[in-house]
């Protein structure tokens, strides 16, 4: 048996080890003669799942979320979800799954937004006209202040800020122009 052979073997075997430990969790949890109120309800084991779901969103917060408003709204009414005992299973789904694809867009905008400005960090430190410098810094700055802002703003941001310096076109078209008018 060759060295990658067994390399990818030994990952296959551990996760043999836990299903097969995990199935026998699960017969002998089956077998149990005092099952609890939760236990014995499937519904209420859902519903613990989906508050303990809606509970890692709480715990465990990603990307530029402090000043976000929006974000924050979302927090309020997960908290609100979690806490009061009387939310519906029906409205804790619709919590996660408003709240996953909300977050994901946020962080997906998140990303392209940072990645921008990167962009913009490494454009500005070669340009040496001072109109192009300007509109790339102004464009950063709006790009670093739409991190807080909503999903849309994000995202129409971003377009705005994606734009080249046409500025650099202007003065090489000027140039082209006065050359041409010098060889006349």
């Amino acid at each position: 048996m060759s060295v990658s052979s067994r390399k990818l073997l030994k990952p296959m075997k551990m996760s043999g080890i836990w299903i097969l430990l995990l199935l026998g969790l699960v017969i002998t949890q089956g077998r149990s003669q005092t099952a609890t109120p939760i236990e014995s309800d499937p519904l209420g084991q859902v519903n613990e799942a989906a508050t303990k779901k809606l509970q890692s969103y709480l715990d465990n917060f990603q990307g530029n979320w402090r000043n976000n408003s929006e974000f924050l709204n979302w927090i309020g009414k997960i908290r609100t979800a979690v806490e009061d005992n009387s939310t519906k299973l029906e409205e804790k789904f619709r919590l996660i799954i408003n709240f996953e694809t909300f977050n994901a867009e946020r962080l997906i905008w998140e990303k392209h937004i940072l990645l921008r400005i990167e962009e913009l960090n490494g454009i500005i430190s070669h340009l040496t006209n001072l109109k192009c410098v300007t509109f790339y810094v102004d464009q950063k700055y709006g790009l670093q202040r739409a991190l807080n802002l909503s999903n849309l703003k994000k995202r129409e941001t971003f377009t705005e800020n994606s734009m080249p310096c046409l500025y650099i076109r202007s003065e090489m078209d000027e140039h082209i122009k006065y050359i041409v008018n010098d060889l006349e």
